[in-house]
Formats: structure tokens, sequence, C-alpha cells
């Protein structure tokens, strides 16, 4: 065999297959023995060589050209409807919920794209454990939505031929013996019995990674496949060694022979879970089903013992589609689950581990059939419920609550609970019981059952916490949530699915004995945990835990049974003693909630308060809170009424309360509760709470009958009630319509849930970057119920906010009155009404004489001005009695008592009635107390009158003034109140002194609708008139008791007293109110002002307004002038002048947007894959120019002379907010800066500043108040005289500067070198300027040093300017104000910093140079060092410009025109030249032929064809080679449409090449000329008006010209003759442009008309680029790309965060690298915008620091999904695409973008 593995492996392979063809025998053997060499692991010393065993087998398996094509062709006779494509964890899928019959479906994008889902639910999710596509599975998605390749619409091809899979099929037989092999030796060492994970070996997983590409084929490879996996023969004959499976040298049948002791061995050593004693029964099938029978049991047994390695999953799934597979897989699987439970418990990676065994049995137990099949005849049930037995039973620790208990409970810091071991099995649990039958099967099944409640009840009481009373905890629980997800899983998971299953009547005998186990359960754990019979004293008061998963399970198995199944409440059969211990925790459980919120657990940290959160959060709320509320509601119906209202206020510990004492007495150490008691300042909220649980109970009806709408519309009432939401938020915080309940639930709200969204709520459409909200309409506030809102909301904020926007409602409907406040108003509860029959037991609390009694209490103590009683406690009271009056029945029907009824336990409340009737009980009055001794007060108070005359009073009843029991009259104390007397006084003092109660002539009748106005007032008057109408003797006693009340004496003086109490209190509510008012309307007019606004300090806004030309520092708030009057000597300076200096504090920030500006901006990204194509842009171009420019002239690259703005399109980018600061000042805070630690005034680790004023991110100071002011210094204005006058002044000007100019540097020069590094030292001026561009070059690393530098960051400002304004000065390019920021771009400034630099560091050598540029425009001598300079034609006219502005600084308005005007000239002469070079040959004839005559004769500059004639006679023939041309870069198509040139179109084509000059001018003239801190913006040209004529008449370039010759040749201004200086122009050219004249046309012939900078053109669907993009290779390292994104700026694909971000290496940051630091430098330089595909949201890099800007793309409902968490189908919001935009273009990411952070070059 060696000599094969000396050729090429193509060659050796094919000289084996010829072999095998030949002689199949000896070809067989010799195949078999290279793969013997190579595959089996006994051959260690064959290790090198089975690094090639996959080549080898995919090489051997072909029978065509390549591996590729011979799976192509297999494919071909693919037979299975089935996709089975397999995906592992992080692959991106599609699940349609409208075609998903399993909550469990999911299909490949292949499936998805081929198949008709349009108008269909779907979503798109990144797997987390991995999946199969589902699509042609029935059972699992409806057949409408299958590709046209699976299901039913599979096409069936020919027959097969016979030879296609002759040796395909013994190599495949042989790599499947070798992978069991290889799995049989893994376990050789095996010699403990504990689990581990291994890894199959490279080159046998590479192995098995071909032979799935294989069975990837289709159904011709898994069909022999499952013969051979399931053939029990060929198993029986590979352990008897009677077939060696392909094997044929002897060593490999040894190690054949010897690897089944290692099954065996393995297998006895395995440990498994223990059999529960009450299945002893199924131990027979274990045993019997231990020994495998075939290879797929065999692989399966492996694939339990080692983990679930990645490779024998994949396996074994893509073999999954044959149906017998599927089948007996699922058998082998069930066979081996017990194996599974130990091996989570004692893995390390327990998540990674789940999500493999997920991965398998999702695919196995989703089906519905298989499932139930596998639940009948393999104990499937009976095994989840063993394992979870099992490892629940691992984790058990002693309760220890009380000394009584002892109880066991799930110790949530075990191993098992903290890395949710569980899960896996839990979710396979679930799975399977998602199917109905399966469901049924488990709830008959008794004994299961049992097994299920002993797990539930280990849950039930864990996770508890005990109160800190006297300290505080040392640290907080950092698991605080663990025990609720744990529930939620483990225990309510199951509960949903199980309920699911019981839909109707004809399982309501199931629904029975789950509830009679439950109960039995209870009060087995009730008597674990020392429960007795007298639960409200047993249970600790200061231990709680909110786990409680048992006692959920009955309250919710039971509300369903009643609901939707038709039991009736008595068929539960409880007594009252088991009712009271069934709802003793339940109660604990709310009351300790209310106890948290009331900051009774305060010292317990963090922690308690997060429980509590969650106890109520939507997320857990279903099963936890709204089920304890139903235990209540449902104990209620067998619990005294009064024994029920007792026990609430007893376990609030609030009952001794309820004396007529404005203090009550604390309860002593003999009371119940009295250890831990509530402070005195928190017992009126927990009065409040006692009252709150109480409202509740009666008042919130989630399970008391209402429909499933009923129910959507009071949470989508009290969720928008608090607050806008966008659909996403509202949907989530609906407990019905969580996604935690996977099952038919969701689907029957999710139902209803959009059309009573529809018609609660209204949309408000989000503008640019905020989303649609969901709003409640006014109509839907008459469905507000307080009650449920604050049952439901988390927060008291929430409660409040819900008040106040009620409030919103009544005043936007003139409801109340402007001047009504919200204080005023109470809260509007809603009419308590028991509707349904079946809960009418509830009434029974609204008529018990307990209740009633704590109602007339409350009353009199809020009466009375006792601080325990809140006016909210009187409001829920006040609804409570309202409900209690029509809940009553008629006074015929009284069902009177006495103090003497048995109550089940002593009362904790007052009775002061002997009848359950309020209506009877509203108008008695009660005369007496009597005093009961254990809440007697002190002697000394005892003997005080009350306010009102009335004693100080206690508790029992009586409503005579006779004693009772024996008491004597010394023990009562005088009352003489009645409930109506009380509520009439209440209502006159909220009415005030001045106005009586007083009855409406004709009674309502309709109480159904709570008051329109929910005052005092009118809630009061709304009792005694629903009084009135429910009892005559009611009115009478009002009537009667009416005038009584008015006119006693002593009652009006209180009346009276009262009403000035009310009005002092009313007053102070009013002023308090109208405070906030002003503050809240100070707040937003702060807050509506422009940033640019809010600059002014405190001690600005102290200034007088007379300062307005000054600078004010915004550090030490002094004023500095505008102009900083200096000389310009170089040696006078004053010593003051540094300190004078003001700078404007600024950004400075690398850029590429210039250079990105191209000839279309409509480009759309790259895909991947596509042949790279070179993309013509500014950049691009100028840099091709420069090359050549450096070719041609080596030596002066670096020097101005070459007439050309080096790297301008790379300049920085410099704004500023507006603020200035002293030159000294920004020093010092630098220095500050510097030193802070705190991170407030520091940016990004030192890099930069903030703003001291405005807070915005800065690094540079630009000096502001330098500018010289010119002579003759008139701004925009000219001078008097003709504007001829003017330019001849101005050119005279200019040449006596250059005059005076040299003779200083000439007499300089003699005294100081210019060079010399100290230069200019004295000037503080100077260095300051010097120190600015220090700071702005530092940005941009990659500038060189150097004159041309400063030149090319001033040109690059002037085209950020132009940018801004949208590429040309009129009013109809103007970009649009898309962001609040607003930062402005200091040309000014920079210019005269600029200047001051370049004409102090002016050279003599310099001067001359600028001289020649000048006698060469206006026609002078020629100057000596012009041969060999560049020529003037080929430089940049604007430089020229700039050249001279900056050199002989500073410049008059008539000196800047004029040499404006020069130059322009020198610009219409290179437009005529490139018009010349696209002319044809007859087109030069033809306009040569025009002109000829005129050249000869009558010389015309203003002539167009004169001109151009001229033009064309001076330019060689050599330029205009077709060649030439053609090699050279091809011009604009949007210029040169016709092909035919006329005068209109060459004057239109000369007119676009200098409106760029002519933009470029008038800037540069507006920034200079314009006045300080001006906030004038540029006069731009009016709609509708010419933008070349109206920049033509703003440079003064308009004399002499009529107004309707647009001809542009007309406004040149020649100084001498312009032929002379024309052809003295094309004199120094001619030379170049024969040597080289492809350079020539290069700079002379092509000029581009560049668009505005734009970004990448996005489809209006994400879903197309996120197919293109999900799934690429990076073509740079090679790797699949986890985090795809797209540049916005290019539209390449970017590596972010990949294989490319680790290659650090100088050698790996070239071109090809395509990490997101490396695109950002080579395509942004420094800063670039990606679009994440995975995650849709924007990426911002720049420099060091990178940050998340948002997201372009939104939902249907006008909603971001960053990350794609929902998965629905996304629209491009063109408003947010304007907005980045925006952004870009204005370089406010740093400005805009707050959460920004190191990325330390990861990605």
């Amino acid at each position: 065999m060696a000599y094969l593995h000396k050729e090429p492996i193509e060659s050796s392979a094919a000289t084996l297959k010829s072999l095998f063809q030949r002689d199949p025998a000896s070809g067989r053997f010799q195949i078999g023995e290279l793969l013997d060499l190579m595959m089996e692991p006994s051959h260690q010393e064959s290790v090198d060589r089975r690094e090639n065993l996959a080549e080898w087998v995919k090489a051997l398996f072909t029978t065509e050209k390549s591996f590729e094509q011979f799976c192509a062709k297999v494919s071909t006779y693919d037979r299975s409807r089935l996709c089975g494509c397999v995906w592992t964890k992080d692959f991106m899928a599609y699940r349609c919920k409208t075609c998903a019959s399993s909550p469990c479906m999911s299909i490949c994008a292949a499936c998805f794209e081929g198949g008709d889902h349009a108008g269909h639910e779907y979503s798109i999710f990144r797997s987390e454990a991995g999946g199969a596509c589902d699509c042609g599975d029935e059972s699992v998605m409806s057949r409408e939505g299958f590709c046209r390749r699976h299901g039913l619409n599979k096409v069936v091809t020919d027959k097969v031929p016979d030879d296609l899979l002759t040796l395909p099929k013994f190599i495949m037989e042989r790599a499947v013996v070798m992978l069991l092999h290889n799995l049989r030796f893994m376990a050789k060492a095996d010699v403990v019995g504990a689990l581990f994970f291994v890894r199959i070996p490279d080159p046998v997983s590479e192995t098995i990674d071909v032979l799935i590409e294989v069975i990837k084929c289709g159904s011709l490879v898994r069909s022999w496949l499952a013969d051979l996996l399931l053939s029990e023969d060929y198993y029986e004959s590979l352990n008897t060694n009677k077939h060696y499976g392909g094997i044929m040298t002897e060593s490999a049948k040894k190690f054949h022979s010897a690897s089944l002791e290692y099954l065996r061995v393995s297998k006895k050593k395995l440990p498994k879970c223990p059999v529960p004693e009450e299945m002893l029964y199924i131990m027979d099938f274990f045993e019997s089903n231990l020994v495998c029978k075939n290879l797929l049991q065999e692989f399966t047994f492996w694939l339990c013992r080692f983990q679930f390695p990645k490779t024998l999953i994949l396996f074994l799934l893509n073999i999954l589609p044959d149906e017998r597979i599927k089948l007996q897989l699922s058998k082998a699987f069930v066979h081996q689950y017990i194996y599974i439970p130990p091996s989570l418990v004692e893995a390390l990676e327990v998540e990674e581990y789940s999500n493999r065994i997920v991965h398998m049995s999702v695919q196995l137990f989703s089906n519905a059939e298989l499932a139930f099949l596998l639940s009948k005849e393999d104990h499937l049930l009976e095994i989840f419920v063993m394992a979870l037995d099992f490892m629940v039973t691992k984790t058990l620790v002693d309760s220890k609550t009380s000394e009584s208990d002892f109880h066991q409970v799930v110790h949530m810091s075990g191993s098992g609970m903290l890395n949710n071991a569980y899960w896996a099995v839990v979710s396979d649990f679930i799975n399977c019981l998602g199917h109905r039958d399966v469901a049924e099967l488990f709830l008959s099944n008794e004994v299961v059952l049992r097994i299920w409640m002993r797990v539930l009840t280990c849950f039930s009481a864990m996770d508890h916490v005990t109160r800190h009373i006297d300290f505080h905890v040392e640290y907080d629980h950092e698991n605080a949530l663990l025990g609720f997800y744990t529930e939620r899983e483990a225990c309510a998971g199951p509960l949903w699915v199980m309920l699911d299953a019981l839909p109707d009547s004809r399982t309501v005998s199931l629904s029975r004995k789950v509830l009679e186990l439950c109960v039995t359960s209870i009060v087995e754990l009730l008597d674990a945990l020392g429960v007795g019979d007298n639960p409200e004293w047993e249970i600790p008061f200061n231990v709680v835990s909110f786990h409680y998963p048992i006692h959920r399970y009955f309250a919710l198995f039971a509300s369903n049974a009643i609901s939707r199944q038709g039991m009736k409440i008595q068929d539960m059969q409880l007594d009252e003693r088991l009712a009271r211990r069934l709802m003793a925790h339940p109660l604990r459980v709310i009351c300790s909630m209310h106890e948290v919120l009331c900051q009774m657990w305060v010292r317990n940290g963090a922690s308690i308060a997060t429980r509590q959160l969650a106890y109520r959060q939507s997320l857990f709320c279903g099963f936890f809170l709204d089920a304890d509320l139903f235990i209540l509601q449902l104990c209620a119906n067998f619990i005294n009424p009064n024994s029920f209202v007792s026990s609430i206020f007893l376990r609030c510990r609030v009952a001794h309360c309820l004396v007529l004492s404005n203090e009550p007495k604390q309860l002593t150490l003999g009371h119940v509760g009295a250890v831990g008691q509530p402070e005195e300042e928190k017992l009126n909220k927990m009065l409040e709470s006692a009252f709150s649980i109480l409202i509740s109970v009666v008042g919130v009806r989630t399970h008391l009958g209402m429909s499933d709408k009923e129910i959507l519309e009071s949470e989508v009432v009290a969720i928008l009630g608090t607050s806008k939401l966008t659909h996403s938020n509202l949907t989530g915080r609906i407990p019905q319509c969580h996604d935690m309940h996977a099952c038919e639930k969701v689907k029957r709200f999710a139902v209803p849930l959009m059309t009573v969204i529809d018609e609660l709520a209204y949309k408000i459409e989000g503008d640019a970057m905020t989303q649609t909200l969901y709003d409640l309409k006014d109509e839907s506030w008459e469905k507000y119920d307080p009650a449920f809102t604050r049952h439901r909301v988390l927060y008291k904020y929430q409660v409040q906010r819900a008040h106040t926007n009620y409030f919103k409602y009544l005043q936007r409907t003139n409801k109340v009155s402007s001047g009504t406040l919200e204080s005023n108003i109470w809260t509007p509860y809603l009419p308590i009404r028991i509707r349904d029959p079946r809960f009418a037991h509830l009434n029974g609390i609204l008529n018990c004489r307990a209740l009633h009694s704590v109602i007339f209490v409350v009353l009199y103590k809020y009466l009375h001005e006792h601080g325990i009683v809140t006016e909210q406690c009187l409001t829920i009271s006040l609804a409570l009695l309202e409900a209690a009056l029509c809940a009553s029945s008629d006074e015929e029907d009284l069902n009177s008592g006495s103090e003497t009824d048995n109550f089940g336990f002593p009362l904790s409340v007052p009775m002061l009635y002997d009848c359950d009737n309020m209506t009877r009980n509203i108008r008695i009055t009660i005369t007496q107390i009597q005093v009961h001794n254990e809440y007697s007060c002190d002697t000394d108070d005892a003997d005080e009158p009350m306010e009102d005359e009335s004693m100080e009073t206690s508790i029992p009843p009586t409503n005579v003034g006779s004693p009772i029991g024996g008491a004597t009259p010394e023990q009562y104390l005088g009352v003489n109140e009645s409930i109506v007397s009380m509520l009439i006084k209440l209502h006159e003092r909220y009415l005030g002194a001045s106005e009586k109660f007083s009855l409406p002539a004709e009674l309502p009748r309709d109480f159904e609708r709570r008051v329109d106005v929910p005052n005092g007032a009118n809630v009061t008057k709304q009792i005694l008139m629903l009084a009135a109408v429910r009892s005559s003797e009611n009115l009478d006693a009002i009537t009667a008791m009416r005038p009584r009340v008015g006119n006693n004496g002593d009652s009006a003086s209180v009346s009276e007293r009262d009403a000035e109490r009310m009005r002092r209190r009313l007053k102070a509510r009013e002023m308090q109110k109208r405070l906030l008012q002003d503050f809240a309307k100070k707040q937003r007019e702060f807050l509506g002002r422009r940033p640019d606004d809010c600059r002014i300090s405190r001690a600005m806004r102290n200034a007088d307004t007379s300062d307005e030309d000054k600078y004010r520092c915004v550090i030490c708030s002094s004023l500095e002038p505008k102009y900083l009057n200096v000389t310009p000597s170089v040696d006078k300076y004053s010593i003051n002048t540094r300190s004078k200096i003001m700078c404007l504090i600024g950004l400075a920030q690398t850029s590429a947007l210039l250079g990105h500006r191209m000839e279309s901006d409509d480009r759309k990204p790259v895909p991947p894959g596509a042949a790279p194509v070179e993309v013509k842009n500014c950049r691009r171009v100028n840099e091709k120019i420069w090359d050549s420019l450096r070719l041609q002239f080596p030596t002066q690259y670096d020097n101005p002379s070459i007439g050309h703005c080096m790297g301008w399109e790379l300049a920085p980018h410099v704004s500023t907010c507006g603020h200035h600061v002293h030159a000294t000042c920004f020093e010092e805070y630098v220095k500050w800066v510097r030193r802070d630690t705190t991170g407030y005034l520091r940016f990004e680790g030192g890099v930069g500043f903030m703003c001291p004023l405005c807070r915005q991110t800065s690094n540079v100071a630009v000096p502001c108040n330098i500018a010289r002011v010119a002579r003759d210094d008139s701004g925009s204005e000219m001078s008097s005289g003709r504007r001829d006058d003017c330019f001849n002044r101005g050119i005279s000007a200019i040449k006596r500067n250059i005059l005076r100019k040299r003779e200083t540097l000439t007499t300089l020069s003699a005294l100081l070198n210019p060079e010399d590094a100290n230069y200019g030292q004295h000037d503080e001026v100077f260095k300051a300027c010097l120190k600015s561009l220090d700071g702005i070059h530092s940005e941009r690393a990659a500038m060189a040093d150097g004159r041309t530098n400063i030149r090319s960051l001033l040109r690059g400002q002037l085209e950020y300017g132009l940018c801004k304004l949208g590429g040309a000065l009129c009013d109809s390019a103007k970009l649009p104000a898309l962001s609040p920021v607003k930062r402005n771009l200091p040309i000014g400034p920079m210019f005269h910093v600029v200047a001051k630099v370049v004409s102090t560091k002016t050279t003599l050598s310099h001067c001359r140079y600028v001289d020649s540029i000048l006698d060469c425009l206006t026609g002078g001598a020629l100057h000596p060092m012009d041969s060999v300079s560049c020529p003037v034609l080929f430089k940049d006219p604007f430089t020229m410009l700039l050249e001279i502005c900056l050199s002989f600084y500073p410049l008059a308005i008539e000196e800047y025109r004029a040499a404006t005007r020069v130059v322009y000239n020198l610009c219409l002469i290179r437009a005529l030249i490139h018009v010349c070079c696209k002319f044809s040959s007859d087109e030069r004839s033809a306009w040569k032929a025009k002109a000829s005559r005129a050249l000869e004769n009558n010389y015309d500059a203003s002539n167009l064809n004169c001109l151009l004639g001229h033009v064309i006679t001076r330019l060689p023939d050599c330029i205009y080679d077709g060649n030439v041309a053609g090699a050279s870069a091809v011009s604009s198509p949007e210029l040169f449409t016709s092909t035919v040139w006329t005068k209109q179109s060459v004057e239109n084509t000369v007119t676009e090449f200098c409106l760029h000059y002519m933009r470029l001018a008038s800037l540069l003239q507006f920034h200079i000329f314009q006045k300080p801190d001006s906030a004038q913006e540029f006069p731009c040209a009016g709609d509708g008006k010419n933008e070349f004529l109206h920049l033509v008449e703003y440079l003064g370039m308009d004399s002499d010209v009529a107004t309707e010759d647009l001809s542009p040749v007309v406004f040149a201004k020649w100084v001498r003759s312009p032929k002379t200086i024309i052809d003295l122009w094309f004199h120094r050219t001619l030379r170049f442009i024969t040597g080289d004249p492809a350079f020539s046309y290069n700079i002379l012939g092509e000029h581009y008309l560049w668009s505005q900078p734009a970004l990448v053109t996005l489809p209006e669907d994400y879903t197309g680029l996120f197919a293109a993009f999900r799934d690429i290779v990076c073509a740079s390292c090679k790797e699949p790309i986890r985090e795809p994104c797209v540049c916005l700026l290019c539209g390449e694909y970017v590596c972010y965060a990949g294989a490319c971000a680790e290659r650090r290496g100088p050698e790996n940051r070239g071109p090809d690298n395509r990490s997101a630091v490396a695109h950002a430098k080579r395509c942004g330089n420094g800063t670039v915008v990606l679009l994440h595909v995975n995650r849709t949201t924007i990426v911002v890099v720049r420099g060091e620091r990178s940050c998340e800007w948002g997201t372009l793309y939104l939902d249907d409902y006008g909603e971001e999904d960053r990350g794609w968490r929902r998965g629905r189908p996304l629209l491009l919001r063109k408003q947010r695409v304007a907005i980045l935009h925006y952004h870009w273009i204005n370089h406010l990411f740093d400005s805009a973008c707050r959460d920004w952070r190191k990325h330390r070059n990861l990605l």
C-alpha cells in the first residue's frame, strides 16, 4: 500500500477504481486494505496517513470528474418528499406561523424562498441548538407551505443505474464500521462510570462529513444506509465474527473482535436513572431493551454515552427522513434516555450539552403520532418524569423555615439549578405534552401524576427569604431571579400544554383527578412545613417564599375546569378548614409583596425587591400572581366571609389599626405578628395594601368568567393607560399572549388581540427617528379599571401616570373645568359587579358585617383626620361600599346574626353590626362601642374627648346603649354615627360650608357606570343616591338625617371647621400645582431651544446687550473684542496679546467624504462573489492626477508651485459648536481634562474633551479674533465708481503689495532666517495659530508636514461647506436640517489662521513665485523660474486664487475680486481646452474656420467663436490622437450626450466647467469678508434664478454685460491683450503636451462633474439583502463570516468581528483585509458606516471607537427590530436614511451618537 501514497491521491484512486472495474474481488481487497490502514484506530502508526482520509474517500467515491458532480448526479434520483436539511447552532432559519402545525416547525432559507408564503406571518430566527428543515413533512406543517422540490411537488425520476453505487456502497459500509470501531475504541480506557464528552478524531469526523454529503443526495443513499443500520442479521454477524464489514487485514479483524468487550464493559459501568418504587413495573422493559440488536441502536447508545458528539448527531439526523430510521431511532433514543439525566447533572458545559440533546430530540418528538406511539409502547412519559424526579432529588435540602418544618426543597444554589441542567429534559417533556393525545395519556396515568406532583412539591417553598429586622444584609443575592425562571420553565411550561389538552367537558374527569392529587399534595406539603389547622398563626410572618407551584397547579386547573369544562365549584368538596389551609401560603405571598412595596423588607437589599417585581412581571404573573389571587377567590367560596376579611387584615398586621385612635398602639409580644410588625410610619401604607388585596379579590376578574376578548381589553387598557407603547412592547406585556406559553393558549388569544387593539387604541405614526406608538382612544378610558391597573403594573409611578392620563382624558372631553386640579380627582374605580353566577359567592365578602364594620371605622377615622387612613384607603372603602350596596339582597331577606356566630377562629376586626346586609347596615347608627382591654389606650388618653365630642374608641360591637355580655356601662364609649351620616358630612366637606347635601327630585336607576367626574362630592353623592334607591327606609333616613346634621350647633361648628380646613388644604394643593406647572413650562421652554440657543451662561444672561461686538469666554466669562488690534511688527507685540486671543471650540475629524463623490449617486451593495468593479470617484481620479504630476515634477511635489492642493479630498473636517474661550483659559482647561479621572471632562481615554458649556465633543481650539482689518474693508459692498475702475485699482494694489512684501523680505533675510525654528517665537498670534493647526493635523496621522497641507486643509473646508449646502449655491439644492445638533464650519477663522501662518513663513523665493503667477496671469514678463516649473495651464485655477490670497494677506475686497477675475480667465481657457479635446476632427475644423477671419482682422475675446478658434489653433494635433484619448479616462456621460456640438452646448459645457471655481471663490469671499460670528448664511440663488449669473453678480464680474447674454466668455476681464496672454500660456505648455500627450490629455482634457456624496442605495425589503449576505465566506480569511456587514460608503461586505480582525500583524492589514477597522481606514479614512446584516443596525466605526447609530428598517408596525429578534419582515424607512445621510455629510456622528466604545481593533 505504500506505493499508493507516493502518487497523488487522484491518480492512485483512479488506479484502484480501474482495478475494481476489471476485477471486483481484487479491487475490493486492495481498496479494503487501504482503508483498513487509514481508518482503523488500532493502526496508530498510520496516523499521519489518516490526515488525508477524507480526500481518499472522496476520490474513491466518485465515478464522475469530481465529487461534487457525483453528488449532483446521485441527487437526480432522489425520491424523498422531505427536505431533511440539517443545520447547527447560529444558522438563520425561517418559521412560518401560518403554515406551522407545531410550534417547533422550521424550514431552511432555500425551501422558504421556493415556497409560496406571500401574506403569511413568518419570522426569521437564529437557531440556538440546531435543527432540521421540515419542508415536506405534513405532520409539522401544511402542504401549502411546501416548496416545489418537496412534498407532493416532488418529481420522481427514472430508474437508477445498477452500477451507480456499487463501489460507493462498499466504501460507505467500511466507513460505518470504521465509525463503530472508533466509538468503541474511545471507550477502551473507560474504567469509571462517569460520562464525559469526547471529540471524535478529525480524520474520522471529516470522513463522516463526506459520508453526510453523500447522504444529502437523497433517498437512494438513505434507503441503502437504513437497510444496513437496521439489519439485525448483519449486526449479529458482525458481533459473532461471521462478517467483518469490508475489513480485509488480520490486525483489523482482531481489533474488531476485541472491541465487543469495550461495548459490554461500557454498558455495565454506565450510570442511569434509578426507577422509583411506583414504577417498578417498567423494570423488565428497560432490561429487555438495553441490549443492542442493530447498528442504529449501538450508535444511539454511543450517542448518549459520549454526550452527543456533533458529528454523530449530524450523521443520524441526515438519515432521519427515512421513515424506518425515524421510528427505530426514536425507539432507540427513548430506550437510552435513562443515561442522559446523570450525565446532565455531572456535565461541565451543561448549556452546550443541552443544546446538542435538544438538537436531536426535537426532531423525534415533534411528530404527534410518533410521540403518542412512544408514550404508549415505550413508556416515554414515565421516563421523563423519572428523569426529572432523579434530577430534582439530587438537589434537595432541608427547608428549615420553623422548628416543626421537615420539608425538603430544591436548593437553588446547587449545580443542577444554577446551570439549568434540567432544561433539556423539560424541553423534551413539554414538546411531547404539546400533542393533545400524549397530554391526555399523561393526565390519565395516576402513577405518573403522583410522581410529578412530588416533583412540584419539591419546588414548593424553595428559595425562601428571612426578613432582616435589626441589621442590613451583607450582600445581595446574585441569583434572585433564578427561582422564578426555574419554576417558569420546569413547572409552568408543562402546565400550559396540559391545559391545552383540556378544552371542553369531555376531559373534565382528568381535571378532577388532577385537582384531587393537587389537594392531597398540598396537604402533605402543609404537614411537612408544620402548618396545621390555624395557618394564620402558624405560618411565619417574617419568612416568605414566592414559589408554590403545587398551589398554582391547583388554581389554574380549577380555573380551566370551571371556565372551559363546566365543572361547578361545589364539586371540589372543600370544607372551610381545608380551604383556609389552601389559601394560607398564597395570601402570605401576596401580603409579603405589599410589605416589600411598603419598604418593610428594605434591610434585605435589592434582591427581595427584584423578587416582588418578578412576581408581578408579565413574564411570570400568569403563573404566579394571577394564580395566587384566584386561589383566594376560590377559597372564599368555602370560608365564612367575615373570617376571610379578618384573615387579610391579620396577615397584613393592621387589624390593631382599626381603633378610633389617632395613634394605634403597637402589638405586644403576645399577639400574632408582633415581631417585625410595620413601623408606625408604614401602617397607613399597609392598611392601604389590605384594602388593595380586598378590592383585587372582588374586582379582578381574569379568572372569574371573563371572555378572552374581555381579558384582552382589560389588559390593553391597563397597559396603555400608563404610557404609549410600541406594538411589540404592548403584546409582550400581555401575559396571555406571551411567548412563554408557546402553545394553543397563545393562538387563542393572539387572534382577537389585533381586533382589540384596533378597537381600543390608535396609532401615533413615528417621525424620522421615532417608532410607531399605540395610545388609548378617548372612548376606551370608559373601560379603565384602576384596580386591575394596580394589580398589573410594576411601579407606583405607573399607577400615578395612569391617573394623570385619565385626568387629561377628562380635560380633553370637557368633563372637568379648566381650573380643576388633578389632585381633586379620585381614583375612578369601576363599579364592582360579580356577573358570573358561578362566582356569586364573592358577593358574600361584600356583604359581611366584618367588611361593613371596617368601612365604618375607615370613614370615621378619615372624617376625624386620623393619619392612619389615607385618601386611597377611603377611595377603596367607598368603592367596596358601593359594590356591597349593589350586591346586597332585599331587606325582607335579611340574614341576621349576633356576636356569638361561629366564624371558625377569633376575628381580628371589629364587628359593629348584627346583620350581613349593607342596605340595612348603612343607616344603622352606632351609638357606642365596647372597649377591649387588649387594645385599650392609656387612662389619661381615654379621658380626653375627641374633636367631635365623642370619646376615644376601640373595637367590637353594638349599636345600642345597653351593656352586652356582662360589660359594665363604663366599658363603652359614645360614637353616635352611621355610615349615612358620615357620608353626608364627607360630601358637605368636599362641597364646602356654603352648599348642603340634597337628593335630586328624581333618583337615577342606573348605577352601572361610574360618575363622570370622580371627585369626593360626586362619589359620596352617588353612594347616597344608590342607598336611597335600594331601600325606602334609607331614603327616609337620609331625608331625616340631613336637617339634623345641618342644624345641630355642634355639628355645624365642626362642619365649618372642616370646611375651613378643607379650603386651606385645597389652596395649598392649588399653590403646589401652580408651582409645578410653572416649573414644567420653564422646563419645556428650555428643552425646546436649539442647542446653539443654550450657549448663554449664567453670567452672560446678566450681561449688557451692548457687548454684542465682543466675544465672551465660556470659562472666565470675560469679554474680548472681535478684532485683536495688534501691529504687524514682529518685535513689538504687546505683552498681554496672548491673554486676549479668543478661540472657537471645535472638533477636527478625519474624513473621506469628499473622495466618495462620484458621477452618479446610484450605488448598490456589491453581492458576495461578484467580480470586482473599479469605481471612479473623486479620490481615485485626483490620486491619478497627482501621481502624473509627481512623475513630471518630482522635485516640486511638496511645493505650492506645483499648482495643486495635494490630498484636499482627505482633509480633516473641522466644525464648531460656536462657543468661545481664551487661548490661555483653554490651555488650563486642557490640563484639568488630562488630570481628570472621573470621566466627566475627559472624552474616550484622553482623546479630546467636552465643551465646557454645551458638553459637545471637541478636540481643538481655532483662534477667531486675529483677523487683520484690511484696507477699505467694506464687506460685500463695492466702493463708489465703475467696476472696471475697481478692477484696475485692485490689480494695482496687488502689485504694490507684491513689491512691498518683497522689499520687506529682502530686508528681513539679512537679519533673520525664516527657516529657523525660533522664527516668529515672539509672535503670540502666530504661535496660537500653529498650535491650532497642529491639533487639527494630529487628527490625521497620514498627513505629511509642509505648507501644502494647510492649503489642502483650507480647500477641504470650502469643499465641505459646499457639500453642506447641497453641492450648489442655490436654494433648491439646500439640504433640510434633519438634526437638532447644529455645528458650523469655521472657514473664516481658519482662513485667517492659515493666512497668518503662510504670510509669516513666506520666504523670498516663494514671494517671487507668486509674483511670477501674477505676471503670467496678467501677461507680464516671463519669470526665469517658469522654464522649469509647472505650466500655468496645468495648474488648478482655485489653487492659484488661494495662493494669492494667502501670500498677500490681508486683502481688501477690491483686491480679492480683482484676483478672482484674473484667475477666472485661466479657468475659462481650460474649459475651452476641455471642449476642444471632445471635438471630432471635423468639428474642430468647422470651429476653426468660423474663427479664422476674426483671428486675422478683429480679435474679440468676448466672442465664443473667436476664443474657441484661437484655442483650437494653439493646441497641437497630438493631443487629439484617438489612441491617446482612448487610453485616458472616459469623460462624463452626462455632459456629452449629443454627437453634434452647437454653440449652446459649448456654452453649457464651459459654464459647468467654470461653475465649481465660481462656487468656491464665492464661498471664500463670503467667509473672509463677513462679520465675525455672524449668523448670516450665504445668499444663495433663489428658485428659478440662474446660479452662474448669481455668482457672477456676487463676485462683481458683471461689468458692461447685457443681462440677456449668458455666454461665460463675456465675464472674462483681461489686463492686457487676451491673444497675447493666451499665446504666452500655450507657449509655456506646448513642450509638455508634445512630450507626453497622454499626461497632457489627462490634465487638460478630462473634467468630471461630481455628484453629492451619497450612501449606497439599499433595497426596500430587508429580506433580499439578508438573503444575499447571510451565509458568506470571507475572501480574505476564508472563514464563514458570523457577523457580516455591508459598507454603506462603497457597498463592499466587511468581515465584522471575524477572523480578519484577529490578524494583527502589519502584513495582514493590506488591501485584502476585510476587517471593519482595516476597511474604515482604507475606505473612509478612519470613519465608516456599516449595516450589520444580522442585527439590522447601523454601526459607525470612527477611529478607535464604534457605536450603534440606529436602524434603517422597520416592520409593518413601524417598529425597530434590532437583532431581528422577532424576525418580522422589515421595510426601509426613507426618513431615517435621509437622517443618516445628513449626519454623514455634516460629520455629526460624534454629537448625535452617545454610546461610543473602544473597539480595540477587534472589529
